[in-house]
């Protein structure tokens, strides 16, 4: 099949744009000549790989990349020599037990021993100083002196760039759009089977987050536990089988935890007058203010919107700036405890309408803790509904297998999108609950003879 515009569709994300091609090359029966005259299920990496030479654009044929500078100016960044260094971080690795930081040089050269700088998570700019570049090459690593526009090259001695950082020029900071990281959704309790080795598992484990970014350690504030999270029950397997194969740490883990939300049926409005009585307290209350909140669901994935302008009583008073950022956090404390099982809220709007002060009565501490009471109250009468991880889909099975698949599929509440039949082989585009997922690796191969496989990626919290 000839290759024409009506493929290369600039709307559609390169890997898409090779997908088509090769398909369409293999159902015409005339493969492109860079596909070696094979058929789609002969294809290997090196056909692949010529397709992507022949099909995609090389580095300096795109667009302009948009960065922005510390005051908020957008920067277009041409991929060429000219201009102060562009170069973008996307992945850290422990190479031989030593961190280094893969880039993209987006714009001018980068040499061994230049300084450049990063961004910190306050805003400010950290220096750093690149004391080697290699070349890579699948497992081998070659010294070299500069790295060029396109180029990706390895940088050692870099320390606190991380993943998505932007190394620029010191004279010219930039910030090009950070590398997008979705939030763990399955968590596993996790400790070393030896004490002795706590210390060491702590020292690991943050080395293995510098490298993935998905990948989180937290401790529960209730049992004390220490938790590992990731993207589902692969991810967590891999990282432990690393723990044992690379640093020689055996540890134990739990059962997976599924991460849950909350957000609220319907919407409700309560109000709180925070009046307590404190012991040897004259005739005057020591904290008194009135406060009515309204809050509302949202459609799913939009967040939580929170809007502190409030009606003000007595007419004439007028908030202070300290008030108003009370009333802020007031309503920030209650989202990270539902009312279904107490995990974090989301996709709600919380709005307070009302606020009747008492002159020095109504400090700050007071009208935070009235707006948090007056929230909480709200949250509760409107409902709770506990939220899923749902996750995108994708099963590939033998045609012959369809219909079993597909039934187990809505057996475990999977929403079915399409199917898709190529050269005996069907793929299923759904979105499942990821809880409805676990242990859907044995499944699958149990019910396709070892010949099916599927990957997830999380989309939403949703209702399951």
């Amino acid at each position: 099949a000839t290759l024409t515009d009506s493929i290369l569709d600039d709307t559609e994300p390169e890997p898409a744009i090779v997908w088509k091609a090769l398909r369409k090359a293999t159902l015409d029966g005339n493969a492109h000549p860079c596909f070696g005259g094979s058929a789609l299920r002969n294809l290997g990496i090196q056909p692949l790989l010529d397709a992507i030479v022949h099909l995609l654009p090389a580095p300096p044929d795109r667009p302009p990349s948009v960065a922005y500078r510390p005051d908020g100016e957008r920067e277009l960044v041409a991929m060429d020599s000219k201009g102060p260094l562009v170069a973008l971080a996307f992945k850290v690795q422990l190479w031989e037990g030593r961190r280094h930081v893969f880039v993209r040089i987006y714009r001018n050269t980068l040499k061994a021993g230049d300084h450049v700088v990063v961004p910190s998570r306050d805003g400010r700019m950290i220096q750093e100083h690149v004391a080697r570049m290699f070349d890579v090459d699948a497992h081998k690593k070659t010294r070299i002196d500069q790295g060029f526009p396109g180029q990706i090259v390895l940088l050692a001695g870099v320390r606190w760039a991380t993943t998505g950082d932007t190394l620029s020029s010191p004279e010219h900071p930039l910030l090009l759009e950070r590398i997008e990281t979705r939030e763990p959704v399955l968590s596993l309790a996790i400790e070393p089977v030896s004490s002795e080795e706590e210390e060491k598992l702590l020292e690991v484990l943050d080395k293995l987050q510098q490298e993935d970014p998905t990948l989180r350690l937290d401790e529960d504030p209730e049992t004390g536990q220490r938790l590992l999270r990731g993207m589902g029950e692969l991810h967590l397997q891999i990282t432990f089988e690393r723990l044992e194969r690379e640093f020689n740490l055996r540890v134990r883990s739990g059962k997976p935890a599924v991460a849950l939300r909350e957000t609220i049926a319907r919407r409700q409005t309560a109000e709180f007058l925070f009046e307590p009585r404190l012991e040897h307290a004259n005739d005057h209350p020591a904290f008194k203010v009135r406060v009515r909140v309204s809050v509302a669901p949202r459609v799913r994935g939009s967040g939580v919107k929170v809007v502190t302008h409030p009606v003000i009583k007595p007419e004439g008073e007028v908030l202070s700036a300290l008030q108003s950022e009370a009333i802020h956090h007031g309503a920030h404390d209650v989202l990270q405890s539902g009312p279904s099982q107490g995990v974090p809220l989301q996709d709600l709007e919380i709005q307070v309408d009302y606020v009747e002060l008492f002159g020095q009565a109504s400090s700050p501490e007071a009208l935070r803790a009235a707006t948090a009471r007056a929230t909480r109250i709200a949250i509760k009468d409107a409902g709770g509904v506990l939220l899923h991880p749902i996750m995108n889909t994708e099963v590939v099975v033998p045609e012959e297998n369809l219909g079993t698949v597909l039934g187990d599929l809505q057996a475990r509440r999977a929403l079915i999108h399409d199917t898709t039949i190529v050269g005996g082989s069907v793929t299923i585009d759904c979105d499942a609950p990821l809880e409805r997922l676990l242990g859907y690796t044995t499944a699958l191969r149990s019910m396709t003879q070892g010949r099916g496989q599927f990957s997830i990626v999380f989309d939403r919290f949703d209702v399951a």
